[in-house]
């Protein structure tokens, strides 16, 4: 039912048979709104006559009585943000013997749809008069601060009424002209409100603000206050708002910076950005661009967000010490070897040692055969022996199954046999036959020793040092007993720091092969507690930077004195 009152055009919805028999709706209406905000799309503010201009509250707590999804996080648009919020709201009950009448006043913010959805913002104002108790047909007259309507009891003796005005989506100004044309705020004179606020929404005060000076709520009807009781009234309503400024209402509201806020409140006037001056002033965003609390004009390390100065390594870099070796990593050549600044001439995780054992050149510490002057890598045939390739045809001698000199003991034997012959008693060629025979002995395999150790890093097992003990690596050819000898003898203590280990074969031809490792002892102090795994290189240089090994894992400590292989021919 639409119904015109004062040339305004209103929504009435009556309930029942409550009917509006004349209504009187107060001539004055809201000054201004202003611009959009474009954090929630709503305005920023709404001004009346008398200069009170209230902005859209949203602090989750009593004062505004807004409820978000998440009431713990602070206001975001639009994950956490009412479905309603006010501008301003006025409340007021009276009871008088059966009778309960109740008057609500309301400025809101919400949304079309329902929830929350960006685009579908809408601003409304609204009256509701609720009464019960009253007599059955009788017509009661209601003062309100914003206007007096006439209006009659249903046949239950209750009256619901319902006055509304706004536009729609996004249309801000027609709520200009709605019903609610003023602000009520708590009169000064009794007591000041809240600071920020128009009044307290739990306490019930005296207030200003009616445009017709109607600070009350009234019914007057047969008995609307029990038998003979004919008017009852309140001046006591419990009020919310919140301040957006305080401006002269005479003051033409300018805006310098145009952005909604007037300059009469905005300590900001020239900045479109801010209203207050915030951490870092008008003129300068409050960014805080690595998310680390500190905005940006605070933070000297604005992109960095573990820092907001620079320390001793500087923005980007953390001032950690990794080795805890009193110097920052940032500073530390060997940030993870708390014996190490520099890598030095051994490089990070490898104690540093100028000893050249076998006098090549090369330090023993970057020396893969350090016991051998012609090598520093094992090459094919291990330290110790030459990587030698007698027949040319691109094999180690070593590892080549085929004898470069067996032609050539064949050849020496018919020699011999010549010889033989021209010796008058020698032998008559006997001799002869017998060097080819050993000629074509010649041709048995090289002596080599297999899988001799590398250079090995191990924990001390005493304030001395440790006791040598390794498995002895294989002998492969040669001719009858092999002897092998261990310098320093197995069982004897090597010393704290590095030493050079040789192993010598040799057969019972005099032929030898030796090979040698350096073997480097970590006091008790140095000692790590986590031992490679087996095969993985770890057991061997370059392996996990020389960690210490717990060798009876690999398999290297078994005891093997000394060891002699019968090969006879």
């Amino acid at each position: 039912m639409r119904i015109r009152t004062n040339s305004k055009a209103v929504q009435a919805t009556l309930a029942g048979l409550c009917i509006l028999f004349t209504a009187s709706a107060a001539s004055a209406q809201l000054a201004a709104v202003g611009a959009t905000d474009p954090a929630n799309g709503f305005p920023h503010w709404y001004l009346d006559a008398e200069g009170t201009a209230l902005k859209l509250c949203l602090d989750p707590a009593n004062m505004c009585g807004v409820i978000l999804p998440r009431v713990d996080d602070p206001v975001s648009f639009p994950d956490n943000f009412p479905v309603e919020a006010p501008f301003w709201s006025a409340g007021t009950e009276i009871l008088s013997g059966a009778v309960r009448a109740r008057l609500d006043m309301s400025l809101v913010a919400s949304f079309e749809a329902g929830g929350v959805l960006d685009g579908t913002q809408r601003v409304s104002s609204e009256l509701r008069v609720r009464a019960d108790g009253l007599t059955a047909g009788v017509t009661y007259q209601v003062t309100t601060p914003f206007g007096v309507f006439d209006l009659i009891a249903d046949g239950d003796g209750e009256i619901r009424f319902i006055l509304g005005s706004g536009g729609g989506v996004g249309d801000f100004t027609s709520v200009l002209t709605g019903v609610v044309s003023g602000f009520l705020v708590w009169d000064p004179a009794l007591s000041a409100p809240p600071a920020g606020f128009v009044g307290n929404p739990l306490v019930p005060h005296t207030v200003i603000g009616s445009p017709d000076g109607k600070n009350f709520f009234r019914m007057q009807g047969l008995n609307v206050g029990g038998p003979g009781i004919d008017s009852i009234e309140t001046d006591q309503f419990q009020v919310g708002g919140k301040i957006a400024f305080a401006c002269d209402p005479n003051d033409p509201l300018t805006d310098t910076d145009l952005d909604g806020v007037p300059d009469c409140d905005d300590s900001c006037p020239l900045d479109a950005g801010k209203v207050i001056p915030g951490a870092c002033g008008c003129g300068v965003p409050d960014t805080d661009t690595d998310l680390d609390g500190t905005p940006d004009c605070l933070d000297l390390c604005p992109a960095d967000l573990n820092k907001i100065e620079p320390g001793l390594c500087g923005c980007g870099l953390p001032d950690v010490d990794s080795d805890l070796d009193g110097t920052l990593d940032c500073t530390d050549g060997c940030p993870t070897d708390p014996a190490k600044l520099e890598p030095g001439l051994c490089g990070c995780g490898v104690i540093e040692n100028v000893i050249d054992t076998d006098g090549d050149g090369e330090l023993d510490c970057l020396d893969g055969c350090p016991a051998d002057a012609a090598k520093v890598a094992p090459g094919d045939c291990g330290c110790g022996n030459p990587d030698t390739d007698a027949d040319g045809n691109g094999i180690s001698d070593c590892l080549d199954t085929v004898d470069p000199n067996a032609g050539n003991g064949a050849g020496d034997g018919g020699a011999g046999a010549g010889d033989g012959g021209a010796g008058a008693g020698d032998g008559a060629g006997g001799d002869g036959s017998g060097d080819g025979s050993d000629g074509g002995d010649s041709s048995s395999s090289l002596l080599t020793l297999a899988d001799c150790p590398v250079n090995l890093v191990l924990p001390a097992t005493s304030a001395e040092g440790m006791v040598l003990d390794f498995v002895l690596p294989a002998v492969d050819g040669g001719q009858g007993v092999v002897d092998v000898v261990v310098d320093p003898p197995l069982g004897s203590v090597v010393p704290v720091g590095m030493s050079a280990v040789t192993i010598t074969g040799t057969d019972e031809a005099g032929e030898e092969v030796s090979c040698s490792f350096v073997l480097t002892v970590l006091d008790l102090d140095s000692q790590q507690t986590t031992a490679p795994e087996c095969g993985t290189g770890a057991c061997g240089v370059g392996g996990a930077a020389m960690m210490p090994l717990m060798l009876l894992s690999c398999g290297w400590l078994k005891s093997r004195r000394r060891t002699k292989r019968d090969r006879r021919s």
